[in-house]
């Protein structure tokens, strides 16, 4: 049921008072074959009764019924009517608007059914239509995302049972409006509604609210069901929440006559309720709480007078641009800051993009009292985008201080990069002593999407992958990096390859290191050769080689890479006897676009 403006609540429909006129607007249902048109009535006039409840907060909390309801041209109800309690000769049977007062709160409802049998029957109905109907039993959602205005649909209507007669028959449309129909049906109303409006002077913050947060001690909305039969029965609520988001599609000021509804279950609330106002740019309020200790009821209003406080202190972080795009190969033009999850920047975004100009200087702003914790733990994700890349970095901002601006200096990356910084330890099998042991999935050494045969890494340092051989039989180590996804989907780009590489172990000339391509995914053993193998290379051997000490360079390129494209490194014998581990050390792989 739609209400126009702001009326306040329960309907009782009795008889009909004064003349009903014909809403032009209203689409008259057909009737089916073999099918009569029958009415009902629905009255929707109350007194209201007020009651009062000053808090120390200066926001107060009143409780009323709703004074009235007006019907709109699109409402439905949907109507029971059973002869013996049991089986329904109506079920749940929709009705549309016929007619209405001048007033709109009296209104002749009417539908087409089959010809009801003659005799007493017993009859209900509910508004609006159920979403769910079982028999009697109706569900309904009251969202936890609404609207601010007075909308029909939330306010949920359930009428006491009627014993009368069948209804009565119109053979024309225009016959309800010179003879009503006797039946009336008496409606209460199974929500508790909020108006919310802010008095004059207590917006302190001076801005419209397009956005107010709700936050109660307990849950208000969700799923909601009842018996249409029993309608003095409380509903029953499942999955639940305690946040109401109101997005008001008319901002909420301190003008007179301007306010904001939410709906929500009837309950007992004893504990706070928070109120948070944003802008329509998304910035926020300090929060407001209420104490209250009350039955919210079914079919009463809670009158809320808010202040709006002012906005939280905001906190910047100045970031800039550093060196040249030698490292990525293409010229970045978007610098991209993303917030860890569980964060918003000020304007509620999570994401912010910047046009890389002359200014060199790109400002997120974000509420610190609120996020300083997380950001102590947890950077901000910087990321450049090229033609054909965006790659991220991650970036601390833990050092920024309230309502101040931390400058932040952040360099172009290269497309590719790991110097095993961040791993644990790991061992791939790389101390077996014969077999082709299958690669395992590095992924939970901090080493995302890359697969080992052989293979070994220390902590934060570096990494080698061991081949063995008996001068009989030899058996290869090979490890696959994750893919390059940094590169754009449906992008192919050429990339060169530059990474630091020793070898260890007697006669590291006769050892081979092919390097190449694949799709990732694992699936390989040592000896398994690259599925796209670009060249073979010959590693010096370093005999101080160590995690921390490897001090070779090679190169090479990849002239179709994309973001599903792994790089590969395999080591084994090529010639001459060899007996034990011999080890390739790797250590900062460094990938760049080539143009």
């Amino acid at each position: 049921m739609a209400k126009k403006h702001r009326i306040l609540l329960p309907v009782l429909a009795l008889l009909l008072i004064g003349a009903c006129s014909r809403n032009e607007e209203i689409e008259q249902p057909t009737s089916p074959s073999g099918g009569v048109e029958v009415a009902i009535l629905c009255d929707n006039t109350k007194e209201p009764q007020i009651y009062s409840l000053p808090d120390g907060t200066r926001t107060w909390i009143d409780d009323n019924d709703w004074a009235s309801t007006r019907w709109d041209k699109n409402d439905k109800i949907a109507l029971w009517a059973t002869a013996d309690g049991s089986n329904y000769t109506l079920n749940a049977q929709n009705f549309s608007l016929a007619y209405f007062t001048p007033s709109y709160s009296t209104a002749v409802f009417s539908s087409t059914v089959a010809d009801m049998p003659a005799g007493t029957y017993t009859y209900t109905a509910v508004s609006p239509v159920p979403e769910s109907v079982s028999g009697t039993q109706v569900s309904y959602q009251i969202p936890a995302k609404q609207t601010g205005r007075y909308e029909g649909k939330w306010d949920i209507l359930a009428a006491d049972p009627l014993t009368a007669d069948v209804l009565p028959l119109f053979e024309q449309s225009n016959q309800m409006l010179e003879t009503p129909p006797s039946h009336a049906l008496r409606f209460r109303h199974k929500c508790h509604a909020l108006r919310i409006e802010v008095p004059a002077g207590r917006n302190i913050w001076g801005e419209p609210i397009t956005r107010l947060v709700i936050d109660f001690p307990t849950e208000v909305v969700g799923t909601v069901s009842f018996d249409a039969a029993d309608p003095s029965a409380p509903m029953a609520l499942t999955e639940g929440s305690k946040s109401i988001t109101l997005d008001l599609n008319t901002p909420l000021t301190d003008e007179a006559e301007n306010y904001a509804w939410a709906f929500i279950n009837p309950t007992t609330v004893s504990g706070d309720i928070s109120f948070t106002a944003y802008t329509a740019n998304g910035y926020r309020s300090h929060t407001l709480s209420v104490p209250i200790d009350r039955e919210m009821a079914a079919g009463h209003i809670t009158p809320i007078t808010l202040t709006i406080p002012t906005e939280l202190p905001v906190s910047y972080v100045d970031f800039s641009v550093t060196g040249d795009s030698s490292n990525l190969g293409e010229e970045p033009y978007n610098l991209i800051v993303k917030a860890p999850e569980g964060m918003t920047f000020r304007d509620g975004t999570t994401e912010q993009t910047f046009p890389i100009d002359e200014s060199n200087k790109y400002t997120v702003a974000f509420y610190g009292d609120l996020y300083g914790d997380l950001l102590a733990q947890q950077p901000l994700q910087v990321s450049f985008e090229t033609e054909n890349a965006i790659v991220p970095q991650n970036v601390s901002v833990a050092s920024f201080t309230p309502e101040g601006h931390l400058p932040v200096s952040v360099k172009i990356p290269y497309l590719f990069f790991e110097d095993f910084s961040l791993i644990s330890s790991f061992n791939a099998h790389a101390d077996n002593s014969i077999g082709n042991p299958d690669a395992i999935d590095l992924t939970q050494y901090g080493l995302t999407g890359w697969y080992g045969a052989r293979a070994q890494g220390e902590a934060g340092q570096a990494i080698r992958i061991r081949l063995l051989g008996n001068g009989l039989v030899y058996y290869p180590a090979r490890i696959d990096s994750g893919p390059l996804s940094n590169i754009k989907a449906d992008r192919s780009v050429k990339v060169r390859v530059t990474f630091n590489a020793d070898a260890s172990g007697d006669n590291p000339d006769r050892m081979r290191c092919d390097v190449g391509t694949s799709e990732g995914r694992g699936g390989f053993q040592g000896n398994t050769a690259i599925p796209n193998k670009i060249a073979t290379l010959t590693i010096a051997g370093n005999s101080s080689v160590s995690y921390t000490n490897i001090t070779g360079e090679y190169s090479y390129e990849i002239s179709n890479s994309n973001n599903t494209t792994c790089l590969c490194w395999e080591y084994y014998h090529n010639n001459g006897w060899v007996s034990g581990y011999r080890e390739l050390w790797l250590d900062n792989i460094r990938v760049t676009i080539v143009k």
